[in-house]
């Protein structure tokens, strides 16, 4: 029996893996859509709460806000 945490960690890692494809294939908006919606599938444990998280939990997906951010940030200048 597959558990519900580990559906996350697939689903985070499919996400994540399909924006650094689209990233490689130039296709950055759809690849920032995948990048930001990854966290939706929390890859730890969704039962704990965020404050209770060892550190490098905490540090990765702080990390991978901070990515998400100069996606956009990247996005939104190479649209003009």
């Amino acid at each position: 029996m597959v558990t519900t945490t580990r559906l996350y960690i697939w689903g985070y890692a499919v996400f994540v893996l399909a924006a650094l494809l689209l990233l490689i294939g130039k296709d950055h908006s759809t690849a920032f859509i995948f990048w930001a919606l990854a966290p939706v599938f929390d890859p730890f444990d969704p039962q704990v709460k965020f404050a209770a998280r060892s550190l490098w939990q905490r540090a990765w997906l702080f990390v991978h806000t901070i990515i998400t951010l100069v996606l956009f940030c990247l996005l939104l200048y190479h649209t003009k």
